[in-house]
């Protein structure tokens, strides 16, 4: 688990997301309505979840918000859990979770989280694939094997100067996220987040 989770009612507040996107430390729930549509911008992160809610009613999204929220506090109490919305109504719950022990509050937007604020490492092997993948999602024409993907890593970051040991990194997170399989030095992407 995380040591940072954000739990974001995106019915309530839309921020911008790529600030998070390079953490490993940091997980990101996204709560759609079910009538809400992704964001124009909207690209797959291992950092970032989108969960839509299946049925309509009064506060529907609040109560998936808390039932998440609560499952992951029993899971994992020593994490800290943000709630990004101006909705107050999410108030008493956090003071109930405080009453554990569990670091939780609502902030109504990401200013109010220090670890969002703070710049990722960007020459992580996780920052570097984020990036990749990113543009690879959007290709037609993705690299099928070993040599192909490590070429283009290469020439992706060509201003980086990548070592190879950094470039079979990236390929090696790719693969243990789940973005990728390789077999037999043939490359499947099969992993990319989709919304659920």
């Amino acid at each position: 688990m995380p040591a940072h989770t954000i739990l974001i009612d995106y019915e309530n507040v839309q921020p911008a997301l790529g600030g998070i996107s390079g953490c490993e430390s940091v997980k990101c729930l996204v709560f759609l309505g079910p009538l809400q549509k992704l964001p124009k911008d909207y690209a797959p992160t291992a950092a970032v979840e989108w969960i839509r809610m299946d049925g309509r009613g009064r506060n529907a999204l609040d109560f998936l918000i808390a039932y998440h929220l609560g499952q992951m506090a029993l899971q994992a109490p020593d994490s800290n859990y943000y709630i990004v919305s101006k909705d107050a109504g999410f108030d008493p719950l956090i003071r109930h979770i405080q009453t554990s022990g569990t670091n939780a509050q609502r902030v109504p937007s990401f200013d109010g989280i220090p670890v969002v604020q703070a710049p990722c490492d960007e020459r992580s092997p996780s920052t570097l694939a984020k990036k990749l993948l990113l543009m690879l999602r959007h290709s037609k024409a993705r690299p099928g094997s070993m040599r192909t993907l490590r070429n283009h890593i290469a020439h992706f970051y060509a201003r980086h100067i990548l070592e190879p040991g950094e470039i079979d990194s990236v390929i090696q997170w790719m693969a243990e996220q789940g973005f990728i399989k390789i077999a037999d030095k043939k490359i499947v992407y099969s992993g990319l987040p989709t919304l659920h």
